[in-house]
């Protein structure tokens, strides 16, 4: 990211139905594509 120009990002590969962030951990999330893909069935 720094060779864009961009400071203060953190990219994280995680599985997307079990993650462990604080509350307020984030500012922005991008979710493009994944969403086909989670099992939301519950």
């Amino acid at each position: 990211m720094e060779e864009l120009g961009l400071q203060n990002i953190e990219l994280i590969e995680a599985d997307a139905e079990y993650v462990n962030f604080n509350d307020e951990s984030f500012d922005v999330i991008l979710c493009s594509t994944a969403i086909a893909y989670l099992n939301l069935s519950h």
